[in-house]
């Protein structure tokens, strides 16, 4: 069951269909789409090995298979925190093989862009502007599947580990510092609830493994995991 960061307030820098721009992410950007999947009887998350993809980019039909179950998706004040049930599958097991011997260091995730600013209008980009690349912060996101990638980009979102387990004895570290998020009486944004067809979709975003060393060390062994 391994668990991953999706860091916050970490800038990192992006080309896609919105320009070229330094984007980070808000603490709060993924309170609704948290908050409409507590509601709903089943997740609406999906766990996908580099978002169904090859590394060259293009769809892949063994990769678009879900790999796990999520076991819970949680706001916190480093980042959101996922925690995954892999499936018993090659696939997941060949997955899981390459997080334990450190060939798979990260995770990356998909969805809706839905509030930023600053917020572009119709037919705008991101540009630099003297030389310097402008920061996008993204205040509200859609969150549509999550997994482990290959090539990571961004910092501060690794995997922390795998443990072997039985149902329901990965718990969250006692020593981690909660964050109660946006409360779910707050209005929320246009397009509410999500929809996939509304609005444009942000292309992956990768999390890269840089606090290995230390961070993730020190989370492991105070959480018991083993890899």
């Amino acid at each position: 069951m391994p668990p991953g960061y999706r860091p916050i307030n970490v800038p990192a820098e992006i080309r896609d269909h919105e320009g070229h721009y330094n984007e980070e992410n808000d603490p709060t950007a993924f309170n609704r789409s948290i908050d409409h999947a507590a509601r709903a009887s089943r997740s609406p998350f999906r766990c996908i090995y580099n978002h169904g993809m090859t590394i060259h980019g293009t769809p892949a039909e063994r990769f678009s298979i879900p790999i796990g179950t999520p076991e819970e998706v949680r706001a916190e004040t480093r980042g959101l925190l996922t925690r995954t049930r892999y499936n018993e599958t090659p696939l997941a097991d060949e997955v899981l093989e390459a997080i334990i011997s450190g060939g798979i260091t990260a995770q990356s995730y998909s969805g809706r862009i839905i509030r930023s600013t600053p917020q572009l209008r119709a037919g705008e980009k991101h540009r630099p502007r003297g030389g310097q690349l402008q920061t996008v912060r993204r205040l509200e996101l859609g969150l549509r599947e999550y997994g482990p990638t290959p090539f990571p980009a961004f910092s501060g979102a690794e995997i922390l580990g795998v443990r072997m387990s039985t149902p329901g004895q990965f718990g969250p570290d006692p020593d981690e510092e909660q964050d109660p998020g946006t409360p779910s009486g707050e209005g929320p944004a246009a397009g509410d609830p999500l929809s996939r067809t509304d609005g444009d979709e942000h292309s992956a975003r990768y999390h890269q493994h840089a606090l290995y060393e230390l961070e993730s060390k020190r989370l492991r062994e105070a959480a018991g995991l083993t890899w």
